[in-house]
């Protein structure tokens, strides 16, 4: 998770969001993350966000579209919904919005709480729900979000992750010096 959350801070710092964050676009090599399907993905100039574009776009894979999407209006924390949808499936092992239609999900996202999860700690159980607040004024900040304490514990992912960047810089400077 911290490795999706370090891919997205990359993005973010380009003003670029992904707007289909889920499971399946999120591959594993060498125990490394690859964020995929980027057809969705989008720049978002600050100055032009009021586009109809895009707040009144809905794009996404249901089960992980966040709240304020089903009412067609994009916010720039609609992301962040779709990372506690995430968490909460590899924390829990399943979607507690799994539907038979859209109905049904519609009927859940309104009414259903987020079901507690045993064995994980207090600050991951408070990230889960700063990420999956319905209420998009008070769910997490992108930048509080990277600065996260729970996150931040997880040095030995992201050193991990660090080393792979510097080693793949570093073979790519060398394929350019020899060609």
């Amino acid at each position: 998770f911290s490795q999706l959350i370090y891919a997205l801070k990359e993005l973010y710092k380009k003003n670029i969001y992904h707007r289909d964050l889920k499971p399946s676009n999120i591959l594993i090599e060498n125990d490394n993350i690859l964020l995929t399907d980027f057809g969705f993905a989008k720049y978002i100039d600050y100055n032009d966000f009021d586009t109809q574009e895009i707040k009144h776009s809905i794009v996404g894979s249901p089960l992980f579209m966040s709240p304020e999407l089903y009412k067609s209006n994009f916010n720039i924390k609609s992301d962040i919904w779709s990372l506690g949808m995430i968490l909460f499936e590899m924390l829990a092992g399943y979607n507690f919005l799994y539907s038979q239609n859209i109905k049904e999900l519609s009927y859940k996202m309104e009414h259903s709480t987020i079901p507690s999860i045993d064995n994980i700690t207090p600050e991951c159980n408070k990230l889960l729900l700063q990420l999956l607040d319905k209420n998009i004024e008070n769910r997490i900040s992108w930048d509080d979000l990277f600065n996260n304490k729970w996150l931040l514990n997880d040095t030995i992912i992201l050193d991990t992750y660090n080393i792979d960047k510097i080693n793949n810089i570093s073979n790519i400077n060398n394929i350019i010096e020899n060609n």
